[in-house]
């Protein structure tokens, strides 16, 4: 949790310079021609998809006449998305002998009593306790899990990457299990891919709810921050949301406009009042950009049809 963590912090100190380093120029009043032809720049233009019309509210579109620093009066908590590969809140993220958020929930509110030796059976280790190594796991520390950490497990967690069956069709053949396939592989968690999780619960927890600041002691269960932390953000998982933005894909993007590798159109680069205006960020590795584009801004998994034991 201090790693990830630090990780963010570090994130938001990083973005915060790359704001800093772009020059507002007051002639950017609003007013430019959407007139593609004239080679302006505005080949990104919003549609439907990335207008931010759809938050609501009165918005200023004049650059010069926006604030160029600010703070907000509700600051968002840190955390982290809780890993969909890790098995979401049932990880143990304080120890190996430490209870879960979702088995120390199951413990202060569904009357559930683990075996005596529970803290010793080992769970599912994604990159580790796979493929030839499969078997290495305790198959029954999941049979003895409480409503909410079973629930979360086989719903938001890393079931399909243990159950022995073929859950990603390895070879795309649209024959699950046939020829080609490989159950329970370690190389992507069986198809669980490594950035699914919660963040999309984070977001709007961290910002509608107030931040944990201490640990809370309730049936005799203590629940630290990080676990005050995940069942909040659980809490939101199936929680409303408009999704804006969105890149266009290629077979969709209108033709005789230059992109880069971000999708993003070029012509901006050919004015420099817009260049002294536009901060981009190059990704680390083409395959992630792909992969984040492909996902349609979503990180979560297919949502379950029946609620949540913490939800009841």
């Amino acid at each position: 949790m201090k790693n990830v963590k630090h990780r963010i912090v570090t994130g938001i100190l990083a973005g915060g310079l790359l704001l800093n380093g772009c020059a507002v120029d007051a002639s950017l009043d609003g007013t430019k021609d959407d007139d593609v032809s004239q080679g302006g720049g505005k080949e990104d233009r919003w549609n439907a998809a990335n207008d931010p019309n759809r938050f609501g509210g009165t918005l200023n579109f004049s650059l010069a006449q926006l604030p160029t620093s600010g703070r907000a009066a509700r600051e968002a908590w840190p955390s982290t998305y809780w890993a969909t590969y890790q098995d979401s809140i049932n990880v143990r993220w304080n120890g190996p002998t430490e209870l879960s958020p979702a088995e120390k929930y199951d413990r202060a509110f569904n009357n559930w009593t683990p075996p005596s030796n529970f803290t010793q059976l080992r769970p599912f280790t994604s990159g580790e306790t796979c493929g030839p190594n499969i078997s290495d796991f305790d198959a029954s520390y999941y049979t003895s899990l409480g409503p909410l950490a079973r629930y979360v497990s086989t719903n938001l967690g890393n079931a399909s990457s243990r159950d022995g069956v073929d859950s990603d069709d390895d070879n795309h053949d649209g024959n699950f299990g046939g020829t080609g396939d490989t159950a329970d592989e370690c190389d992507d968690n069986d198809g669980v891919e490594s950035w699914w999780g919660l963040c999309h619960a984070w977001v709007p927890a961290s910002l509608l709810e107030d931040a944990p600041q201490r640990p809370v002691v309730y049936n005799g269960v203590t629940f630290n921050v990080g676990d005050i932390q995940a069942l909040i953000i659980a809490a939101y998982n199936r929680s409303n949301a408009s999704m804006i933005g969105d890149r266009p894909a290629p077979s969709t993007r209108r033709s005789g406009i230059s992109r880069s590798l971000l999708g993003r159109s070029t012509a901006w680069m050919k004015s420099p009042q817009l260049r002294r205006t536009t901060c981009s960020a190059r990704p680390a590795r083409r395959t992630r950009t792909t992969r984040l584009q492909r996902s349609s801004s979503t990180c979560a998994r297919r949502a379950p049809t029946s609620p949540s034991p913490m939800h009841r």
